[in-house]
């Protein structure tokens, strides 16, 4: 069962970028529209917000319905990851999920999969992350 989630993120035109899920010891995020250098830092500012508390424990992104994302977007996947990982001392994860061929060839060109695990679905994920596991079967 979910707890409070934040409020979906609106891009300009009205469209819903962003949406959460919370769940306890983790949060999902899922990222509805491209991640560029024109919505990465509104991006960045609410998955922060979203994740920081201490109650939204680890952030696993959902980038199936993603796109696009450039070097503008990987940093503010990566701004997060830092965050997280600094206000927990290194224990919050961010695990990535579903990214496209392209995403996923950034992710090894950059070494940034070290630090991103990435998992073509959530039940990939959840298999390699049993506290992934209370959210069901979506």
């Amino acid at each position: 069962m979910s707890n409070a989630a934040p409020a979906p993120v609106l891009l300009a035109d009205g469209r819903v970028a962003l949406q959460f899920e919370c769940f306890p010891g983790w949060t999902l995020a899922h990222l509805l529209t491209d991640l560029d250098g024109g919505t990465a830092s509104d991006i960045r500012d609410a998955l922060l917000q979203a994740i920081l508390p201490s109650t939204a424990g680890h952030l696993v992104l959902d980038l199936t319905a993603t796109p696009f994302l450039d070097s503008a977007g990987l940093g503010a996947i990566v701004a997060v990851y830092r965050q997280l990982r600094q206000v927990s001392d290194g224990a919050r994860q961010v695990i990535l999920i579903g990214p496209s061929r392209v995403m996923q060839e950034l992710l090894q060109l950059t070494h940034l999969e070290r630090y991103l695990p990435w998992f073509p679905t959530r039940q990939d994920a959840a298999a390699a992350h049993p506290w992934l596991t209370p959210a069901g079967n979506a």
